[in-house]
């Protein structure tokens, strides 16, 4: 037992009059609920897709972080391709 937590439950009995712990938070849902099912049509469609073409196709503004973690949880892949021009040329 810290000193801190006992501290910070005093203060808590001082405004409340209660030692009660506090109600659990409740979190936000995601944000792309409900849009698993086009998020999958589309890397179907174009596996090479970027994170940025995705979200641009999916109309919102969600961080690019936000469309990785979506596609983690589905169990999905990006492929990647290499770009045209950026190989060495053979002699």
């Amino acid at each position: 037992m810290s000193r801190a937590w006992v501290d910070a439950l005093k203060q808590r009995r001082r405004e409340t009059g209660s030692i009660a712990p506090l109600t659990q938070t409740k979190f936000r849902r995601r944000v792309l609920d409900g849009q698993d099912d086009r998020l999958a049509a589309l890397i179907a469609a174009r596996p090479d897709a970027t994170l940025t073409e995705l979200r641009d196709a999916l109309r919102t503004s969600v961080g690019l972080a936000t469309i990785w973690r979506a596609i983690n949880q589905l169990e999905l892949t990006l492929k990647k391709m290499p770009m045209s021009g950026s190989s060495p040329a053979k002699e």
